[in-house]
């Protein structure tokens, strides 16, 4: 009889490595957009449970901006002293948590409260999960940005997805958000395994004398790029707080079709994304700026325009696909430039990309009590455009000292 071999049994730590970097830091960004996902799909629900009007949910919506306002002038500093590995894992746990309170809320008060601390622990997963993208890029040299943002899309989709399912089903919301919370607090731990080595590297600040700034403000060298991410990024929260609402209440569409609508767009986002790094090997950085704003444009006014939910979700594809790119390159592009930290750098990009839409979601609450949220979103329109006259900033101007080479990332 033939003896029989008894292989070793293979350990998960031993196959993480084997695993590309981009999709290993991908699985952060994935985590934050699961949890983002998740709370903003079921808005509607929140607001009917709560009886709140659209302008009441405006302004609990703007706590969540201000709460990452509070918080992202120090975040880079935080990575500098730490890791963005570090400081991701105990952002995201945070954020897991945050939930909780978001589903538990008694009245608005306490549901605006609550959303400012999620916002809060959003700020470190944002930073952490673009810095370690970033590390990764300078240590070998290949683009893996916008892969990794396409990851955040994924996410977003399959949070809408689950969360529109559980809408459709009758799953009280308090109920899906307790659940997913406990995942992901199991999901944020296993990340310590799971995120390349050069993701728990302290990072070399760019700062004088190598001390990175303890407030991090966009300065000058940075300031066009965020700018520029400022004006199509608005386009994209306005869709995250409010698109939901304008397909349930405006087009009649159930939990589910919403869901799915939602899906749509983060789908279009992921496929742009998860092609962003060959096409950014292809073509000027300024003419994809310029390509993304004209299908942002295009696809905002034609989900506006848009009588039925298909026609809808049409247009979203065409919005998502606009909005692909314009983050993930003003992230690269900002990480790079002279005067700071790129962890800072980041900072300054999300503080003003997060001052911007700190004013959007009680803007476009009260203007859709008096004039519709079409008209809201229709507003919008000048800011997209000037993503696309502002295209120049996109261009990577690598500071020779920011790029000095990481350890290991395989």
């Amino acid at each position: 009889m033939p003896r029989v071999r008894h292989l070793p049994p293979v350990s998960l730590a031993r196959l993480v490595p084997v695993v590309p970097v981009f999709i290993r830091i991908g699985a952060a960004f994935f985590l934050n957009a699961v949890l983002l996902g998740t709370w903003l799909t079921r808005v509607p629900d929140v607001m009917e449970a709560l009886g709140l009007t659209k302008a009441a949910m405006g302004l609990a919506l703007t706590a969540g901006p201000i709460g990452t306002l509070a918080v992202l002038p120090f975040v880079g500093r935080w990575i500098d002293r730490t890791s963005p590995g570090t400081v991701f894992i105990a952002s995201g746990v945070g954020l897991a948590l945050a939930l909780l309170p978001i589903a538990l809320a008694p009245d608005w008060l306490t549901l605006t409260v609550a959303i400012f601390v999620a916002g809060v622990t959003n700020a470190g997963m944002e930073v952490a999960q673009n810095a370690a993208a970033d590390a990764s890029e300078k240590a070998d040299g290949r683009k893996v940005m916008a892969r990794c943002h396409g990851f955040w899309s994924l996410g977003i989709m399959t949070g809408a997805l689950v969360a529109g399912a559980a809408g459709q089903i009758g799953v009280d919301y308090p109920v899906h958000f307790a659940a997913v919370a406990a995942v992901s607090i199991g999901a944020a731990l296993a990340l310590a395994r799971a995120l390349p080595p050069v993701a728990f590297v302290k990072p070399k600040t760019g700062g004088e004398g190598g001390q990175a700034p303890i407030f991090a403000l966009p300065g000058r060298a940075v300031l066009g790029a965020c700018l520029m991410a400022i004006g199509v990024t608005l386009a994209e929260g306005a869709f995250y707080d409010w698109g939901t609402l304008f397909l349930r209440q405006d087009l009649g569409a159930s939990p589910f079709a919403a869901g799915v609508g939602y899906a749509c767009f983060a789908v279009a986002m992921a496929v742009g994304r998860f092609s962003g790094d060959v096409i950014r090997e292809r073509f000027p950085a300024p003419t994809i700026i310029r390509a993304c704003s004209l299908a942002a444009a295009i696809g905002l006014v034609g989900f506006i325009l848009a009588p039925t939910v298909p026609l809808a979700c049409a247009a979203l594809v065409v919005l998502g696909a606009g909005v692909s790119l314009v983050f993930p390159m003003a992230a690269s592009a900002v990480a790079d430039r002279s005067g700071a930290s790129a962890a800072n750098n980041l900072a300054g990009l999300s503080l003003a990309v997060m001052a911007a839409l700190l004013t959007a979601p009680p803007l476009i609450g009260f203007m859709a009590e008096v004039a519709g949220l079409g008209t809201a979103f229709l507003a919008l329109l000048p800011a997209v455009v000037m993503t696309g006259l502002l295209a120049g900033h996109a261009r990577v101007r690598r500071d020779p000292t920011s790029a000095a080479a990481c350890p290991e990332a395989a």
